[in-house]
């Protein structure tokens, strides 16, 4: 294999998305260049180029690092801001009747466009094993929730067990707060700077989103090929198409 080609290229790459950045001062546009470029330079030199999938896996390292740091300390940090009780027992039964409402909303979105793009229809699994499970009934479901391990929950990137739990968590702060303020506050103090400190992080991650696409989608057109990638153009369209009708209702 030589590489050194593929090296250039990605070198070149990744100097033409940075001015793309630099004059424009969008990261849309980066992005936008980084999937083009990141296409050509994978679907061109194939292994050649697959330094680059340690990139792509590396950054969505990062990001799953931040996963539950970020739900946990954003929503704790939201909560433990109110103090009024009452005030919050209204949001979050709120919170909970939308929560419900757009994921329901969601569904049927989901399901419709699905139908109307026919994804799926036609696909052969062949020479794939698997094992059909038992559906699950709503009771199960709805016990999977409760975290009886909060923290086997976050190993496993569970994120509702995790949500709840963050939130029996700043209810307590809450209502301690209301009885014994002196008592929480350092533990208040320190939640709400670990969650600026978390978002100082996440700002610092997304700022090298378009290079991160740019090494992705490089990697995928290296283990797919450029025919799995067209394929899936449908799929990327139905998905924004699905996006922008919730995103109306």
């Amino acid at each position: 294999m030589n590489y050194i080609p593929a090296i250039i290229a990605s070198i070149i790459s990744v100097v033409i998305i940075y001015f793309i950045y630099k004059k424009t001062d969008k990261r849309s546009y980066a992005t936008f260049a980084a999937l083009g470029l990141g296409l050509a330079v994978g679907a061109f030199f194939k292994q050649d180029a697959g330094f680059l999938v340690h990139f792509g896996t590396g950054y969505m390292s990062l990001i799953k690092m931040l996963v539950i740091p970020l739900v946990m300390l954003s929503l704790i940090s939201s909560i433990i801001k109110i103090k009024n009780l009452d005030i919050l027992k209204s949001i979050g039964l709120k919170s909970v009747g939308i929560l419900l409402l757009t994921t329901g909303i969601a569904a049927v979105i989901g399901l419709v466009i699905g139908n109307l793009f026919g994804l799926g229809a036609g696909v052969q699994y062949t020479g794939i094993e698997y094992e059909v499970r038992e559906i699950p009934t709503l009771a199960s479901v709805i016990l999977g929730f409760i975290p009886a391990n909060p923290f086997k929950s976050m190993v496993e990137y569970s994120i509702i067990p995790v949500v709840i739990f963050s939130i029996f968590i700043a209810i307590g702060l809450v209502v301690e707060d209301n009885k014994n303020p002196e008592k929480v506050k350092t533990l208040k103090e320190v939640i709400l700077g670990a969650n600026e400190v978390t978002l100082s992080i996440i700002r610092m991650i997304i700022s090298f989103i378009p290079y991160a696409v740019f090494a992705l989608i490089a990697k995928a057109a290296i283990n797919n090929g450029m025919e799995t990638i067209l394929s899936l153009i449908k799929v990327v369209g139905a998905v924004y198409l699905a996006c922008l009708i919730q995103l109306l209702v």
